[in-house]
């Protein structure tokens, strides 16, 4: 794929993508980003060096026992679980997403896993999570990335931000979402889930847009279709109107719609449906405008003009990501020194627990249906600590 973002000159990552570059030059912003130092011995503890290293030529091995879990993030996707991880061969800290396999007796879940797997690696751009490897050990799917710290900003809100985060945090993260969905759009695909839960901000303030499961292509049998029709999947409250009915194709404008929810839900902590029945909020997007927020936090007109705009009901009335990036709003937007200093020293400070995945009591029992427990029965740390030991003779 081909990166054409816009440019800031307060993170390297962006003069690696300037000027429309090429795929290579995509990824050359990408190992930029990893030999950036960090800015604090806090967070230096968690590396094997003063800077990070570029990951992406690292040789990842596919044992679970290679991989020293650290500490837990957080949950990410609603069905995956992140943690800081050291590969013990190489001595690299890294991100290890875990999920269950049998969180669902269902094949189209693990189709639906495979795909996300697929386009995470198709896609190439430094805010998007790339996966460096992926396998699966005892009916579970592990991913190797980067080593995202302090997670995912539905996480971030919860423990650090709960009134939601201020406006320039807002700007600032949805100027990096909207630069991977629109190089998403110019190579012809829609994300079709942008959330929250789908955004991670590591140690050093970069943002990532990941949850590429419903991923919808444009392109088809080598040519481009103008719409595409898929099934609604557990993000009704973010999808567009469009999307919900199901008597229609939609296209890449539905992802402005999603754009407009998560604003609102990064500034309020919730979104416009929180707590809304499925049924009411598919009947709501089916008949009428999206409701506001009641709050009494002030945000600034050009704020709700962004909004307004993303969450027009006809797809021919919202702005193309490109036309949103010149709004007035984003124009506060600052660099990732900003959020580092804002967002990821504020969970340094206060530190939260992570979102864990709730064990029904039927798999304590032993039950086999119901999602199991994020750490397997054979704790990977066991392994890894035995691992350890051995390559230290």
């Amino acid at each position: 794929m081909t990166s054409t973002t816009d440019t800031d000159e307060d993170s390297p990552k962006r003069q690696a993508s300037r000027g429309g570059a090429q795929q290579g030059a995509a990824s050359a912003g990408d190992r930029t980003r990893h030999q950036r130092e960090g800015s604090t011995a806090s967070t230096l503890s968690f590396f094997s060096g003063s800077a990070k290293k570029s990951l992406s030529d690292v040789r990842f091995t596919k044992d679970i026992g290679d991989y020293k879990l650290i500490e837990d993030i957080g949950g990410v996707n609603d069905v995956s679980y992140l943690y800081l991880a050291k590969h013990l061969p190489t001595g690299e800290t890294v991100g290890l997403k875990y999920t269950d396999l049998t969180l669902s007796p269902d094949f189209e879940f693990v189709e639906e896993l495979i795909r996300g797997v697929s386009n995470t690696r198709m896609c190439k751009h430094p805010s998007i999570l790339p996966y460096y490897l992926t396998f699966v050990e005892n009916e579970r799917l592990w991913s190797v990335t980067c080593p995202i710290r302090p997670g995912t900003c539905s996480g971030i809100l919860k423990n650090h931000f709960p009134s939601g985060f201020s406006e320039v945090i807002v700007a600032t993260i949805l100027k990096e979402v909207l630069r991977a969905v629109q190089y998403m759009h110019q190579n012809f695909t829609i994300h079709n889930d942008i959330r929250a839960n789908n955004i991670v901000i590591d140690q050093h303030g970069d943002v990532r847009l990941t949850g590429l499961r419903q991923m919808a292509h444009l392109s088809q049998n080598g040519e481009y279709v103008k719409s595409v029709f898929s099934l609604v999947g557990d993000n009704i409250e973010w999808a567009a109107p469009e999307v919900i009915t199901q008597n229609s194709n939609y296209d890449e404008l539905a992802d402005v719609y999603s754009i407009g929810i998560t604003a609102m839900e990064l500034a309020y902590n919730r979104t416009p449906f929180d707590g809304w029945p499925a049924l009411k909020v598919l009947l709501c997007k089916q008949e009428y405008d999206c409701p506001s927020i009641k709050s009494d936090k002030q945000m600034s007109k050009n704020f709700h003009r962004f909004i307004q705009a993303c969450l027009s009901r006809e797809p021919a009335s919202r702005p193309t990501v490109s036309q949103l990036l010149e709004f007035p709003f984003l124009k506060q937007a600052r660099g990732t020194s900003y959020l580092e200093s804002h967002v990821v020293r504020r969970t340094r400070e206060t530190p939260g627990s992570p979102d864990k995945i709730e064990i029904p009591k039927a798999v304590r029992d032993g039950a086999s249906s119901g999602p199991s427990s994020p750490i397997p029965a054979e704790d990977p740390r066991e392994q890894s600590n035995q691992r350890e030991a051995g390559l230290s003779k």
